[in-house]
């Protein structure tokens, strides 16, 4: 049987995710800039004391919210599982997925951009969240083939600031959804291709076994 939680942990708790519902529904409704502590604390059915016994300021459910980013991260365990040389197809159905994931969080995204532009503090946090979100990929794509670790993180670091990129500044429905993919999807197929490039030309240099 799961250990019960205590009542008063169970209320704290409840507080705090009540608190975070409602900073997303104010920064996405007013901006992250003119949203206020009362106005999150108003639209939680609280008071202002009580958002203080859960956060410093606004910015930390901007942490919270960037540490906790599952509902809208790539599915990095797809990746793991390609071929040494995937096909279009594959890598076209794993950036549709990935974009149809974001664009059900656009605006909780947007809001995330905004709060990193306004606060200084956040800019760190932004930058540690990229490394980890750089790491994950590289380690997904690894065995693709690349050369080297250098190698690997510098494919993989344009790749996905790329998506990113073209995510954040285009609206897919106007540009083109198939034709946004489509460009995506060359441009990742030839990446893997020089992977499955180097990987052949390293096992052509080692020596034969004796």
């Amino acid at each position: 049987m799961p250990k019960a939680v205590p009542l008063r942990q169970a209320q704290k708790q409840f507080t705090h995710d009540r608190l975070v519902e409602a900073a997303v529904t104010e920064f996405c409704d007013r901006g992250y800039r003119t949203t206020t502590v009362d106005d999150i604390a108003a639209r939680a059915g609280t008071t202002r004391a009580t958002f203080y016994n859960h956060f410093t300021t606004k910015s930390d459910i901007i942490v919270e919210l960037m540490e906790s980013d599952s509902a809208f991260r790539p599915r990095w365990d797809e990746l793991r599982a390609f071929p040494r040389k995937p096909n279009r197809e594959l890598i076209r159905a794993w950036l549709a997925d990935t974009t149809s994931r974001w664009a059900k969080h656009r605006d909780l995204i947007s809001v995330i951009r905004q709060a990193v532009t306004i606060e200084s503090e956040l800019n760190a946090a932004q930058g540690e969240r990229f490394q980890k979100t750089l790491t994950r990929f590289v380690e997904a794509i690894r065995h693709l083939g690349w050369s080297s670790d250098t190698e690997v993180r510098v494919e993989a670091m344009l790749l996905f600031a790329q998506l990113e990129r073209i995510f954040s500044y285009w609206d897919f429905e106007d540009a083109g959804e198939a034709i946004v993919l489509d460009l995506l999807t060359e441009n990742w197929w030839q990446a893997f291709q020089r992977a499955a490039k180097s990987a052949a030309k390293n096992a052509s240099q080692e020596p034969a076994p004796s």
